[in-house]
């Protein structure tokens, strides 16, 4: 198995080369954050120590080259233990979707309504483990009842062209996710396409702007070799 480069910035010294290009996104956009801040035991699922916490997004962020099942049960323990919700970047790329699982209960808009309506999607819900069955239904209020009352079911997964929503006992999770700035204030904000009208600043609308673009490059041209700096 091939080990990453430890990389040293700022005064840090990340585990690889990808977390540290993720943290000089983060410092091109103006977006505080702590590394390695503290860890959960999440029981059964063992000790994590997340990657990013960003306090003015109040959220986890975690670089996964790889993301494996037993890391992806993990951030969905870290996003039910923590209440906060977790983000999860592999490839600096625009064009790469960020993974984003948020807690139930939490008050940010889920667009469920809008795919159901203007995708229709494949359902598929898990019976039992290692096991799936298709539904080809549209009542979510049924399908999350079964959820959290048949002990066999272990998750409720919608899947569409380029985007996958799934629901499960811990929470939400979004595969489409994406950095967006808010044409007004300018701040930026983890958020699920295509609802930018939801930004949390409430200023307005917002969408992939050439700072974050800008931004993306940056880390991808970062040089850590010989005391440079990126």
């Amino acid at each position: 198995m091939l080990k990453a480069i430890e990389t040293r910035y700022k005064g840090y010294r990340f585990r690889s080369r990808l977390e540290a290009r993720w943290a000089v996104f983060f410092d091109a956009l103006n977006i505080k954050w702590e590394y390695e801040k503290e860890g959960y035991d999440l029981g059964e699922a063992g000790w994590y120590l997340p990657d990013f916490w960003l306090p003015e997004q109040d959220c986890w962020f975690e670089v996964k080259g790889v993301a494996d099942s037993e890391s992806l049960d993990k951030m969905a323990g870290l996003c039910a233990q923590s209440r906060k919700e977790v983000h999860a970047g592999s490839e600096i790329d625009i064009d790469q979707d960020v993974l984003t699982y948020i807690p139930i209960g939490s008050d940010k808009p889920v667009p469920v309504d809008w795919m159901l309506d203007f995708l229709h999607p494949e359902i598929l819900v898990a019976s039992k483990p290692g096991t799936e069955e298709a539904h080809k239904q549209k009542n979510i209020d049924e399908l999350l009842a079964m959820l959290f009352v048949d002990p066999n079911i272990g998750f409720i997964r919608f899947e569409f062209k380029g985007a996958t929503l799934q629901f499960d006992a811990q929470g939400f999770a979004f595969g489409g996710s994406t950095w967006m700035e808010c044409a007004a204030c300018h701040k930026v904000f983890v958020m699920t396409k295509p609802v930018s009208w939801h930004l949390p600043c409430n200023c307005g609308k917002g969408g992939v702007s050439q700072r974050i673009k800008k931004a993306y490059a940056a880390a991808r041209s970062a040089r850590f070799e010989h005391g440079e700096q990126p």
